[in-house]
């Protein structure tokens, strides 16, 4: 359900998903758990914070625009071609794209930054004290960022 397709994230763990970890984690602690959940909590969490995700959800507008160059029905070469790209143009279909350093979006998506370090730091704190899942929460980050977080 976390990785699924039609959730906050798709391919990823959003910010409410990795909240309700959270709270399903303080509502189970010191129950009788299925051995994966530790693997499944610190890997969902840990996903969150780090993971390079490329799929960016269309603005409203952009998908409006789209819709209708779909469902227009006038045929019209001239017309087609106008409305390849209603945003941009013709042009842009052949034009020269922007070309991304991956290997540098994805370092800097794993690293933690400020605000993910603050949010961290409020879940963890949360509950004044310190458990196994936070503790090997806190060492999966430090080990795959390099980030050694405080809270």
């Amino acid at each position: 359900m976390l990785f699924a397709q039609a959730s906050d994230g798709p391919g990823s763990i959003s910010r409410a998903e990795a909240e309700m970890l959270f709270r399903i984690k303080d509502a189970t602690l010191g129950s009788d758990n299925a051995p994966e959940w530790k693997t499944l909590f610190v890997q969902a969490v840990g996903n969150h914070l780090m993971a390079h995700n490329l799929y960016h959800p269309l603005a409203r507008e952009r998908a409006a625009n789209l819709d209708a160059f779909m469902t227009d029905t006038n045929p019209s070469v001239g017309g087609f071609l106008s409305r390849m790209d209603p945003v941009r143009g013709f042009g842009y279909v052949f034009s020269k794209r922007e070309i991304v350093d991956e290997d540098a979006a994805i370092a800097a998506d794993r690293a933690i930054d400020s605000s993910e370090e603050a949010w961290l730091k409020a879940e963890i704190n949360a509950d004044a004290k310190r458990d196994p899942l936070e503790e090997a929460l806190l060492a999966f980050v430090a080990e795959e960022s390099g980030t050694v977080v405080k809270p």
